[in-house]
């Protein structure tokens, strides 16, 4: 079955699922860095972002297994 309106499989929608939330960290904290630099406060500015990416792994781990079962589902051509 494929996503009518961005026409993926289900693999390759969980692939982008799963990559793009970890991209924040990656380019967030030079954002940051840019953005507000000589900030005395900046450590503050960056602490959600810190405690976001942690969080983003814990709930990918959890529902890793789901995403899994319905990629699988998709292979075999269950509905």
């Amino acid at each position: 079955m494929r996503c009518a309106a961005c026409a993926l499989q289900a693999r390759d929608r969980i692939a982008f699922i799963m990559c793009s939330s970890h991209k924040t960290l990656a380019l967030g904290l030079p954002l940051f860095k840019v953005i507000f630099a000589g900030r005395p406060d900046l450590a503050v500015l960056c602490t959600p972002l810190l405690l976001q990416h942690p969080l983003q792994l814990i709930i990918g781990s959890i529902v890793a297994p789901r995403l899994k079962t319905i990629a699988e589902a998709e292979d075999t051509g269950a509905p």
